[in-house]
Formats: C-alpha cells, structure tokens, sequence
C-alpha cells in the first residue's frame, strides 16, 4: 500500500487483492457519503440548494449504506438479474447485430459506432427511457460518473445540481404525457403499487440505472482496442473468448478505482489510517492471476466487491460475451489505426476516439 496527500485529504492507494479485501468488509470503512457532504454544505448557508444531487445521490446504491442500500439493491436487482436477463437476450442480441451491421467498412469509430449505440440502443430501452429522443440527455446521462470524482468545486456541484433538474424534469415531462414506454425498468417501476420509492425517487433510479451503464460502454472500446493491440488467433475463436471473458473484461475495464472512507482513525496492516482518509483499491493492480492449469478462477475488483458488487455485471458479461464475437465474425480481424484517451474523464480508463480497420 502506498499513500498521498491531496491538501488536507489523505489517499491511501491499495495494489494487492488480499490487503484490499478488509477495505471492503470492514464495517469501519463506507463508500464515499457524498450525500451527507451535500447536507453539510447547505447547512453552511452560502452554497445554496443541491436538492436534485442529493435526490440521485440518495438512489444511487453506490453513495449508500444501510437500509436505503439494501432497500434499492432489492428493487433494481429485480431487473438485473439472471432470470430477468432472459426476457432481453432477443432484444439485445438484435440490437447488437444490428449495430454490428450498420458499420462501414473498412474503418469505423468504435466510441461512437459501437459503445455509445449500446448506451442508447440497448441500456437505454431497458431502462424504460427510449422516450426522451435528446442527444443531450444522453450525454449528461453518461457524465453522471463524474458523481464519483472526489474533491469537487462548489461551482461544478451547483451545475451538476442544475443538470440533474433538468434531467428529471425531461424524463416527469415524457412521463406526464404519456409517452414512457409500456416495457423497461421505469414503467414497471411506476406500475408498482408497492413501491417505497416517491414518483421522483423511481424516476431518479432509473436514470441512475441508466448512468450506471455507461461505464460498459467503455469497456466495450476498451475490450476491442485491447484485441488490436493483442495477436489473436485466426480465424477468432469465439469459444476461447467466451471462456476468457473475465480476463477480457478485467484487462479492459473502465473504472481506476474501488473507493472506501475511513469512519475512524485506525490501522490496518502496518497502516495508519485517519478519520475521513480515502482508501482507493487500485483495480488493474488489485487482481490475483489463476496460475497455469490451476482450475481456479480469476478474482479481481472490476465489478466491485460484496454488497456493491455492480448490479448490472450479468448483463455487461452477456453483451460483451455476444458482441465481440459478431464483430470479429464479420471482419475477421481488427487493426487499429488511431486512438485518443478521454482526458476529461478522471475516473475512468475511456477513450474520446478509436478508430479500427476491419478486413470483411
């Protein structure tokens, strides 16, 4: 473990899978209560109301603990689960097929053509919000990871509130006439009469779900950039991708890190932690390797750990599983020709442009 300081904030940053797991078990370290740091900045009295953060922020289960967590881990994993999955698969794989064929040969943009389409084409109707046909919402939609970016200013907290509103107020508008689709995560969210959540709180969820999507479409570019750069065997074998899913997902995924909060000064190993200090598990070092015919499986953090393991890690497997086969089934081979990192985004491993060469 090694550690940092940024101003008066104390990072700790963990590389090793074994020392990470207490990080994650310890009822001594949370996730990051951006909720409770929004309070503390109102009750300030100069910073103003950040009523829509706080609103996403109390339904979005990866700022919570608790019973809300628990509370919305139930709700959304009725949606995300494996059985839930299988009322999708024909959608989604005709989606994919569909995106696989409208790219032009020989090169294509895989950001665009193939990562930001499964955003809209397949999270998106999932989600129940096909209706809201606005390239802006979608694009403030995927922006909602810069929520988990620590240290933020007062300025861009406010205009994160801001764009928040307008946000719901998009998808109350879509709901209010009508027009909300009759299938996906929102509509059946508003057809439960049982729900605990208010009008509002279901309708955050959902774009919450939505957003939370996005960091699959990420490593959707990232699995194909590390196919370029990578010798594989030809033709592509797709069984032996299929096997090697988790190494795929792992070696390409999006996120940097799993975060963690010290509730107490503490030590941990022959670390010294304070109250409030940041523990980031790093989670391309953070991974034990199965050795060689070992039989053991890969244990890595790229979907989270415990509690706040990623509630759409089923459906990000399948498509990553379904996707890349059809497109090196149609193009044989990829050979990247130019690529550039999404410098804007510092929490995760995104690319602002890939450009491939396919030969059909």
């Amino acid at each position: 473990m090694k550690g940092k300081f940024d101003g008066n904030a104390r990072v700790h940053i963990v590389e090793d899978y074994e020392a990470a797991l207490p990080f994650l078990s310890d009822p001594r370290f949370i996730v990051p209560d951006l909720g409770g740091f929004l309070e503390r900045l109102e009750q300030h009295g100069q910073a103003g109301s950040f009523r829509y953060l706080r609103l996403f922020v109390e339904h979005s289960p990866f700022f919570l603990e608790g019973a809300q967590h628990k509370t919305l881990r139930g709700i959304a994993s009725q949606y995300f689960s494996h059985r839930a999955l299988k009322r999708w698969e024909p959608f989604i794989l005709d989606e994919l097929q569909g995106i696989v064929d409208a790219l032009d040969v020989p090169e294509f943009e895989v950001v665009s053509a193939v990562g930001a389409r499964i955003f809209t084409r397949v999270a998106k109707p999932i989600l129940g919000l096909a209706f809201i046909e606005d390239e802006r919402f979608d694009v403030l939609v995927m922006g909602l990871q810069r929520l988990v970016e620590p240290m933020q200013s007062l300025s861009r907290l406010r205009r994160m509130n801001e764009e928040l509103g307008w946000l719901l107020d998009k998808v109350a508008s879509g709901v209010g006439s009508g027009r909300a689709c009759a299938d996906g995560v929102l509509p059946r969210l508003l057809a439960d009469a049982q729900s605990p959540l208010s009008l509002e709180g279901r309708m955050a969820l959902a774009v919450t779900l939505y957003a939370a999507m996005a960091p699959l479409a990420q490593t959707v570019a990232n699995v194909i950039l590390r196919l370029c750069e990578r010798p594989t065997p030809s033709p592509f074998d797709a069984d032996r991708f299929i096997e090697d899913i988790a190494s795929h997902i792992h070696g390409a995924v999006a996120p940097h890190y799993v975060h963690r909060v010290a509730l107490e000064d503490c030590r941990m190993g022959d670390l010294s932690i304070g109250r409030g200090d940041t523990v980031m598990i790093d989670i391309e070092q953070a991974v034990l390797l199965p050795a060689a015919d070992s039989g053991t499986a890969l244990r890595s953090f790229s979907f989270g750990h415990g509690a706040h393991y990623c509630l759409g890690a089923v459906m990000s497997k399948f498509i990553i599983a379904a996707l890349i086969p059809r497109l090196l089934g149609r193009f044989g081979h990829l050979t990247l020709v130019r690529k550039e990192l999404d410098i804007n985004n510092h929490i995760a491993n995104a690319l602002g442009t890939l450009v491939v060469r396919g030969r059909a």
